[in-house]
């Protein structure tokens, strides 16, 4: 007998608990580093936001390399949590960690001059309409 099909929706409310014991979730920086040095940070101090920004570890471990203006953004309450407390024992109290539908709300989230979205096509919709959508942000 096959197994039932899981459609996302129905994990959602288990993500979570699932991911508890996770705090990168998959997250490398290491490009991102570069790619920072290179082009923004040269320019002064930039305001970064992160679109689905999981438990925070992405912008807490840029910060402990960079000075910029960051905000976390996720739909996860637990998430956000975490995020806040791994921002304090890192000594990153400049970030700025908030639960929301980013997708439903990315109209409030302008004035960033860096985005870092990890491509979902089920958000905006393909490559193109994603870009679109971050590019009005």
């Amino acid at each position: 007998m096959p197994l039932p099909k899981i459609q996302d929706e129905e994990l959602r409310p288990y993500l979570p608990y699932l991911l508890k014991d996770l705090w990168e979730m998959g997250n490398m920086p290491a490009y991102k580093y570069e790619l920072l040095s290179k082009n923004m940070l040269a320019k002064g101090k930039p305001k970064i936001i992160d679109l689905g920004c999981g438990k925070g570890a992405e912008l807490i471990q840029i910060a402990k390399k960079f000075e910029f203006d960051g905000t976390g953004v996720d739909i996860y309450p637990e998430f956000i949590e975490e995020a806040n407390f791994r921002k304090r024992i890192n000594d990153c109290e400049h970030l700025n960690f908030i639960v929301d539908d980013f997708v439903e709300h990315l109209d409030s989230y302008k004035n960033y001059n860096i985005i870092f979205f990890e491509y979902n096509p089920k958000l905006f919709g393909g490559v193109s309409n994603s870009l679109n959508a971050l590019k009005m942000s």
